[in-house]
């Protein structure tokens, strides 16, 4: 399957849409998320270890990369309910299931996630407290930083070097020339 075959009508952008603003998952969008997982090699292989239909030497035999090592790394916290796969933390106490997100489809949750252009810490926020893939707070950092409405925003926070003025103590201590006018 493309990913815009996975995608078609509101597709993923409606499924980010639905948990992002709090709601749970309906019918077609977690078909749209089922879908994705079935053609994410790594997410596959994490959830036949989790079915126990392989044993996790099987899994760490095979052709490995970063991101199937780093879900290995937490496998005891991954679970499959209905067919997905969720990372289950925990917050200020209480249990948190985030779904594991197709690496083909980062892009998407990131974009939806992104919408208004919040930055940062507020885009890694949105994105946490629903999913889960490796390395997601590097992902929003670097999507955040080629969002070129975000690189707009950008102000100084502190004035350049030639307008700084240094305070001394006694005279003639610094001389400066203004090359200008």
């Amino acid at each position: 399957l493309e990913d815009r075959e996975v995608l078609e009508d509101d597709g993923l952008d409606g499924t980010v849409n639905q948990m992002v603003a709090g709601q749970g998952l309906h019918l077609k969008p977690k078909r749209d998320l089922m879908l994705g997982q079935l053609t994410d090699t790594n997410i596959q292989r994490i959830k036949s270890l989790l079915l126990k239909q392989v044993d996790i030497s099987t899994v760490k035999n095979q052709e490995s990369n970063e991101t199937l090592a780093q879900y290995l790394r937490i496998c005891d916290r991954l679970t499959v309910i209905d067919d997905l796969v969720y990372y289950v933390c925990t917050v200020e106490g209480n249990p948190l299931m985030r779904v594991c997100v197709p690496s083909k489809l980062i892009g998407r949750v990131l974009t939806v996630a992104h919408g208004g252009h919040p930055g940062v810490t507020e885009t890694y926020q949105r994105v946490k407290t629903k999913f889960y893939w490796p390395c997601q707070k590097t992902h929003v950092e670097q999507f955040v930083a080629s969002c070129a409405t975000c690189a707009g925003k950008t102000s100084w926070t502190r004035k350049p070097k030639m307008f700084h003025r240094e305070i001394v103590g006694r005279p003639n201590f610094m001389v400066t020339i203004d090359f200008v006018g």
